[in-house]
């Protein structure tokens, strides 16, 4: 078994104009998709939730114009927003809920 998870930051809020500049993310939506094969068939598996980023100390030598913006910069803030402790029980939460979905612990079934 070889989980793969794959980052969506694609979503985000902005201040029209903050600090001088434009467009500043200061939340991500994001989704952390927990994905495998199991018995020749595709599973996976989503987390979803908000990050806040801080944009208190912006400066222009680090604010990236949102023409400049890729999604891999919004992943590296979030991940570095939530540190490797969160980081790491969403994919916990992630791949505990696909294997659970590939093999339930509880299967609800109606007489019928």
């Amino acid at each position: 078994m070889a989980i793969k998870y794959t980052w969506n930051c694609n979503t985000l809020d902005t201040y029209p104009t903050s600090s001088g500049f434009n467009d500043v993310v200061f939340q991500v939506h994001w989704r952390l998709k927990a994905s495998d094969v199991f018995n020749e068939v595709s599973h996976s598996y989503d987390v979803v939730g908000t990050q806040a980023i801080d944009v208190s100390s912006l400066d222009s030598g680090s604010f990236i114009e949102w023409d400049n913006l890729k999604e891999s910069d919004v992943i590296g803030w979030v991940t570095s927003s939530m540190g490797s402790e969160v980081v790491a029980a969403h994919k916990t939460s992630a791949s505990s809920s696909l294997l659970e979905s590939v093999n339930p612990v509880v299967v609800t079934k109606t007489l019928g």
